[in-house]
């Protein structure tokens, strides 16, 4: 049968069954509409529990470098080269502690060492100003985020602003540039929760171009069990 017979065909089904053909018309489209809206809608409240609840999480792997085997940040960024393809990102941190005064009070202050992408990989929610930008981390600038618990014990009140105020981490300046959400179990004791870029971490709390720890967003369907540096087991 020729397409143009086809088509004439159609045509006259169509004009001899108009209200039926309509309806099935109709309900075609209004089928397909559904489809495309709650494909959206499962997509949206997906990514709605993956940003509110830290679900995203699920896909986290942490590994942290053995006592006697130094991993230094050259290590890290090779390991970041190594694993993109199964990571959606890699970070490295390096915990470190220091006094930490503002213009009220003095803590002792538990820090973290890391690159921006932290505030990804961990879900961090910041509630007032910003994190520290990826240029801040390469710069190995000397600002710092604080969590809001941690606003209470330095400035007295959890909803102070205290974004582009200095405070002091040891004995060098420090800009604070944002405020995170407190994380549950977060914090020893009385002591604040800091964190900063890696650099500035290395350069003026440590000491050293150690990294404690890596963090590894895997891509979704990955085989995280292939994770198996020999960088990383030292």
């Amino acid at each position: 049968m020729r397409a143009v017979d086809l088509f004439q065909e159609t045509a006259s089904a169509f004009n001899a069954n108009r209200a039926r053909s309509l309806l099935t018309i109709l309900g075609v489209v209004i089928g397909i509409a559904a489809v495309i809206a709650m494909t959206a809608l499962i997509g949206g409240v997906k990514n709605s529990l993956m940003n509110e609840m830290g679900m995203s999480q699920a896909r986290l792997v942490q590994v942290y470098c053995f006592y006697g085997r130094e991993m230094t940040t050259d290590d890290a960024a090779a390991m970041q080269n190594e694993l993109s393809s199964t990571y959606e990102v890699v970070v490295p941190t390096m915990n470190g502690s220091a006094d930490i005064t503002s213009s009220k009070e003095k803590a002792s202050a538990m820090i973290t060492g890391t690159d921006a992408a932290y505030e990804y990989v961990m879900g961090v929610k910041v509630l007032q100003g910003r994190f520290f930008t990826e240029d801040e981390a390469q710069s190995g600038d000397a600002v710092a985020v604080i969590d809001q618990a941690s606003v209470k014990k330095l400035f007295g009140n959890e909803n102070a602003q205290v974004a582009g105020q200095a405070i002091q981490i040891g004995n060098r300046e420090f800009t604070i540039v944002g405020v995170a959400e407190s994380r549950a179990g977060g914090g020893y004791g009385d002591s604040v929760t800091v964190y900063m870029p890696l650099r500035t971490c290395q350069q003026r709390i440590t000491g050293t171009n150690a990294v404690s720890q890596m963090l590894g967003l895997a891509v979704e369907g990955a085989d995280i069990k292939r994770w198996n540096s020999p960088r990383a087991n030292g």
